[in-house]
Order: structure tokens, then sequence, then C-alpha cells
């Protein structure tokens, strides 16, 4: 059960980004966008951690693992 609710949680995540993707096409006021997507980056932050947390350290280490392989944040020398 709980790594049910671990993967839902990381699910939920990634579609909260999603949806801040979507926001710039909607017809909403500055304000109102401004509120969602600080709405909706703070509810997939929180759901990612408690994810990683309800999911346990293997898992972290995979993600880890798979963001290393990606050389996103090493610098080229």
């Amino acid at each position: 059960m709980k790594k049910a609710i671990g993967y839902f949680l990381l699910v939920l995540s990634f579609i909260t980004w999603g949806a801040m993707a979507t926001l710039p096409f909607l017809d909403l006021s500055i304000a109102m966008a401004t509120a969602l997507t600080t709405g909706l980056l703070i509810t997939g932050e929180l759901a990612f951690f408690l994810s990683m947390f309800l999911l346990g350290k293997d898992f972290w280490m995979k993600v880890k693992n798979v963001w290393g392989k990606l050389n996103v944040f090493r610098k080229n020398t």
C-alpha cells in the first residue's frame, strides 16, 4: 500500500508540472495564473518529495543514477 501511494504521488507530481505548462494557453488573468502556478508548483514538489520518502532509498538511488547518466548538471571539461 505504501508503494502504491508513493507511485501515485510521483505520477501526481508529473501531472502538476504538465498542468503548469498548459496555463499560458488558458484565458486567465495574470493574478489567477500566478496563483495557480504557485499552487501547482508547491503541490508538485511536495508530492515528489513525499513519493521519494514513501518509495525509499533504493528508488531514490535509481532516480539519482538516471540523472547522473544524462550529464545534465555536469561541466564539460
